[in-house]
């Protein structure tokens, strides 16, 4: 069990996973003791330790945790489905002039659309993207706003969901 100070909550740039939102401690998590607990004063445990960010190689950097109702949040879909499921709109995106689809499976999509918001959340960066889609259920629907050479749209479309990556079996 750690104890640290939490410093900042929604960390999603440090480049850990495609889908993050961590708590950033001031406690170090060093190499073996991730997976671990984390406890605020009372001995309630806040969060699961994931990983360590530095620049370099050095131990002068931030610890990195899951909260705590992510994590249930988790365990409760493995517990029920076997596996946690992401939505996907079946898109490639850049952060270029914004979040730009590099390439499409999903017909509503053309190289060049901007992102501007899913579910009324706007669209800022590709880990904003990852951060709103990641979460809805697959085979849900969600409102998409876009710009297409100049002209915003909204349509709604269903979600696919994400594959895991092919690493060669």
């Amino acid at each position: 069990v750690t104890f640290g100070i939490v410093s900042a909550k929604g960390r999603r740039d440090v480049g850990l996973a495609l889908y993050e939102d961590f708590l950033q401690v001031d406690c170090a998590i060093n190499p073996g003791n991730s997976g671990g607990l984390l406890a605020n004063m009372k001995g309630e445990i806040v969060g699961i330790n994931t990983g360590y960010y530095s620049e370099g190689n050095s131990f002068t950097g931030v610890g990195l945790s899951i909260p705590i109702n992510q994590a249930r949040e988790i365990a409760g879909t493995l517990v029920k489905e076997g596996k946690v499921r992401h939505g996907s709109l079946e898109i490639e995106v850049q952060d270029v002039d914004g979040v730009t689809v590099t390439d499409s499976d999903n017909q509503a999509f053309e190289p060049g659309d901007l992102l501007l918001e899913i579910k009324g959340k706007p669209i800022a960066t590709v880990l904003d993207y990852y951060a709103v889609i990641g979460k809805v259920a697959p085979g849900s629907s969600v409102l998409v706003k876009t710009n297409r050479r100049g002209k915003e749209s909204e349509f709604t479309l269903k979600v696919g969901e994400q594959q895991p990556p092919d690493f060669g079996t």
